[in-house]
């Protein structure tokens, strides 16, 4: 949850963006 408010800030480069969607992708397979 947290990952995905620092994602969602967009405080960082397109890396952090991926770590974001990652993220997000390992929440949806969960």
């Amino acid at each position: 949850m947290k990952k995905s408010l620092q994602f969602g800030t967009g405080q960082g480069s397109g890396r952090r963006l991926s770590q974001g969607i990652s993220f997000l992708a390992s929440y949806i397979v969960m």
